[in-house]
């Protein structure tokens, strides 16, 4: 328990139902408090020198008084004296989901808690992003209880997206001001897989069965990566740096631009494949989605309801975006479109493998459908969509799946004999669902004979009714 000698601005709501009677003291209060889990605190007014004359106001959970978000006002009553007592374990600031968003929605265990500490510069509203250049400190690191011994204090620097801190760390800071200090309570999965834990603890901490980890981090500075460098360069579709140059020569500018956007997209493809090896799914998945984002811009095959959040971020209507990315694509030539058609296919294939590996069946046909709008005779995307509907036990659709992949490609080995396993799952499932509906026509016959029976005696005279045989009388069912 702590307390304050002053009340938020917002008082929030008290709890329905009557105080403590015959209340002895502040501790009787506070007793009554504990016992109900929706009550985190009570505003308190001694009006006397008398326990049962002091006004006593219990506060729910989430309602506005919470100690860590409330504005004190020690005048809020005028010459009254007030207190506010808190648990701070229900009243006190509250750790936020810092997962990253594309991992919105997912079903896996992913689990990422940050706790504000220390908010970060006013003027730092925008966090980094996957890309970007960051310097950040970790002040200590706790698992299971135990604080790791031999963590740097002092500032390390890496690439967002690039793997050299662990996935705690680096979700982490995607969600992170500058400036801000923050304590991230993550999973062992998280950390376990590249520093800051040092070799001999993270070791340690395996054969101990570690299973949570606490954070302590900040973040230092920030500066914007290459590859969202080059596409702000572009300034949409059509452009607007190179108004003043002659039309031929802003054509190349455009071009040339064009081109540095490709070399950087061609990076974060091998950057993603790099930590795909290495099992770092995670973050491989977040390179492939940051890879399919900066070519966004240049996805002529897109409709304009998946263009509005590009088009809404660089502040164009959907419809001038469009017009726009025609220019592109005949100041480009077929080469480049096809050449940039490849690399976003590839960003996609690879985001729905990622998702494949991490079971999250859903992510990964969304993943293949947008690939298949473009290109239907796309043959990986008609196998992991497959693999993806096995996942859902949808079992019909992946085999029309299959089905289509071998008309495209009939020599396709895996595909043949991934076929033959949901052909087999399929007429299983309808052998099942036939047994199902057959012992629902034959309860419903019993039960259409039952009561063709009952109408039946109801119809004979009181004397000529069967006798009951079975001692149990109208109540056995």
């Amino acid at each position: 328990w702590e307390s304050r000698e002053a009340l938020p601005e917002r008082e929030g709501d008290a709890l329905s139902g009557k105080p403590p009677k015959d209340v002895r003291g502040l501790e009787d209060l506070r007793a009554w408090c504990e016992e109900r889990p929706e009550c985190l605190g009570f505003a308190l007014r001694r009006e006397g020198d008398s326990p049962a004359d002091w006004g006593f106001f219990p506060k729910k959970r989430d309602s506005g008084f919470e100690a860590g978000v409330a504005k004190w006002n020690s005048k809020k009553h005028g010459a009254e004296k007030w207190e506010y007592h808190y648990m701070l374990e229900r009243a006190g600031p509250q750790a936020k989901d810092a997962l990253p968003e594309f991992l919105s929605g997912a079903v896996g265990p992913w689990k990422l808690g940050k706790l504000v500490l220390n908010y970060g510069r006013p003027e730092a509203e925008e966090p980094p992003k996957v890309g970007d250049t960051v310097e950040y400190r970790i002040e200590s690191i706790v698992l299971d209880g135990h604080t790791v011994p031999g963590v740097p204090g002092d500032i390390q620097r890496t690439v967002l997206g690039d793997g050299l801190a662990c996935e705690a760390v680096e979700f982490a800071l995607l969600k992170m001001t500058l400036g801000e200090r923050s304590k991230v309570f993550a999973p062992w999965s998280l950390v376990a897989s590249a520093p800051p834990v040092p070799a001999e603890a993270a070791e340690a901490m395996v054969q101990g069965g570690a299973k949570e980890a606490e954070i302590v981090l900040e973040l230092v500075s920030a500066e914007q990566g290459p590859e969202m460098a080059a596409l702000k360069a572009l300034e949409g579709p059509g452009g607007n740096d190179d108004d003043n140059l002659p039309p031929e020569e802003a054509k190349e500018a455009r071009k040339k631009q064009i081109g540095e956007l490709l070399q950087h997209a061609s990076r974060v493809k091998d950057a993603g494949t790099r930590l795909f090896k290495g099992q770092r799914l995670l973050l491989a998945l977040a390179r492939y989605l940051q890879l399919a984002e900066l070519l966004a811009i240049l996805d002529f095959d897109a409709k304009l309801d998946q263009i509005d959040p590009l088009s809404g971020m660089l502040g164009l209507t959907p419809t001038v975006f469009k017009e726009g990315q025609q220019e592109l694509k005949i100041l480009l030539g077929e080469e480049i479109v096809a050449e940039t058609k490849v690399l976003l296919i590839a960003a996609r294939l690879n985001a729905a493998l990622c998702w494949l590996h991490l079971k999250e069946w859903a992510k990964a046909a969304g993943a293949c459908q947008t690939v298949l709008d473009a290109d239907p005779a796309n043959i990986k995307a008609l196998y992991r969509m497959a693999q993806a509907k096995v996942g859902l036990d949808e079992f019909d659709e992946a085999r029309t799946s299959l089905q289509t992949a071998l008309k495209l490609q009939p020599d396709n080995t895996d595909a043949s004999r991934m076929l033959v396993e949901v052909t087999k799952k399929c007429k299983e499932e309808q052998a099942a669902e036939k047994e199902r509906l057959a012992k629902l026509r034959q309860a419903f016959q019993r039960g259409e004979a039952k009561r063709g029976g009952a109408r039946q005696s109801a119809a004979q005279p009181e004397g000529n009714q069967p006798k009951d045989q079975t001692g149990l009388g109208d109540d056995a069912v």
